[in-house]
């Protein structure tokens, strides 16, 4: 497992395109199956905080984090916009916020589900908590808990949180609005 602890990414104006991101040129298979990301902090980024782009990254784990686009970065997680795939991750406690598009965006690619999960995380200013495109795969289980979104720049269609996976989901203990 590859352990990354109290590193900082904290850049001049969108001077960061991604702050961490698996894989080699053109997106090679570094076979990082198992991150742990711990008191990390990244921002002004102009993409992602983290960007997940292997299906052979099954594991990757952000805990007490902060990805802070700040009205500039599109996610805090991605795994879309051009980025092929999101592969499962947990992000458990922490901050995010400031992101264009969401704060976290599962595009999920692999054709034997998926576990996705987080909690105790809270957001302010970005124009959606949670995107997710369409599986592919029977199953795409996603955990949403203790969670607490400031609708500060909530987009004008009004929509938090937009799911397009098969599902199962689940959201208990969450806050969305002027909190």
């Amino acid at each position: 497992m590859n352990r990354f602890v109290n590193v900082w990414m904290i850049m001049a104006a969108s001077g960061l395109g991604t702050g961490f991101r698996d894989g080699g040129p053109g997106s090679i298979n570094g076979n990082n199956d198992f991150m742990m990301f711990e008191d990390c902090i990244v921002t002004n980024y102009s993409v992602a905080a983290w960007a997940i782009t292997n299906t052979q990254a099954y594991s990757w784990v952000m805990s007490n984090c902060q990805g802070t686009g700040n009205g500039v970065g599109k996610y805090a997680v991605s795994g879309g916009d051009g980025i092929p795939s999101a592969s499962p991750f947990y992000w458990h406690d922490g901050l995010v916020g400031g992101h264009t598009v969401a704060d976290f965006y599962i595009k999920h690619t692999q054709s034997d589900g998926a576990n996705y999960h987080i909690d105790n995380v809270m957001s302010e200013g970005s124009n959606r908590f949670l995107i997710t495109s369409p599986a592919n795969s029977l199953y795409c289980r996603t955990t949403i808990e203790n969670v607490r979104f400031n609708q500060g720049n909530l987009n004008a269609d009004g929509v938090a949180m937009h799911f397009s996976h098969a599902g199962p989901i689940l959201i208990r203990n969450c806050g969305f609005g002027s909190l």
